[in-house]
């Protein structure tokens, strides 16, 4: 007799809603990508795409990148999506700690999403993405920046901390 399924491929697994990132790619078996992504800092979209091109090309996304359409259901195969996610979808980006006000992210060495910044901030998103756009090499003299891997407006607080400093105390 011949073996149809692999040993992490038995019953579909429950995340843990208190698992961290790590603990959670750190497990073994068969989860439902909308509850991954939960967990995690992308959206199910952005797992997706790349497995829909990979059909198309002639691959195997179940294989190459953990990921496998059941019953109208994506599927993970966290043995095979971890090392994909870390390499291809991982972002650029840390999160936020709940803890912090705006004077706390501005001592930050991290980048994060422009969006969650800006909850901290007397600054609009619109104001700082409108900012970027028009200014010559705005990741370098601001700190505000389109990732094009993300699609989403990044800060990186090295050099926006600063930047912010000298604006706010321009009188």
């Amino acid at each position: 007799m011949h073996d149809i399924f692999q040993p992490d491929e038995g019953a579909l697994q429950t995340v843990n809603p208190d698992w961290d990132e790590e603990t959670l790619l750190t497990q073994s078996g068969l989860f439902y990508l909308k509850d991954v992504a939960k967990l995690l800092p992308i959206k199910t979209s952005q797992a997706i795409r790349p497995a829909r091109q990979c059909l198309e090309d002639g691959g195997d996304p179940y294989r190459d990148m953990g990921l496998r359409r059941l019953f109208g259901h994506w599927v993970v195969r966290m043995s095979t999506f971890a090392p994909f996610y870390r390499a291809q979808l991982k972002p650029s980006f840390d999160r936020l700690d709940p803890s912090w006000d705006g004077n706390d992210l501005i001592h930050q060495s991290g980048t994060y999403v422009l969006a969650d910044v800006c909850k901290l901030l007397p600054f609009s998103a619109h104001q700082l993405r409108y900012r970027a756009k028009h200014e010559t090499d705005a990741r370098e003299k601001m700190g505000v920046y389109r990732d094009p891997k993300t699609n989403q407006y990044l800060v990186d607080m090295r050099v926006f901390g600063p930047w912010a400093k000298r604006i706010w105390t321009m009188r």
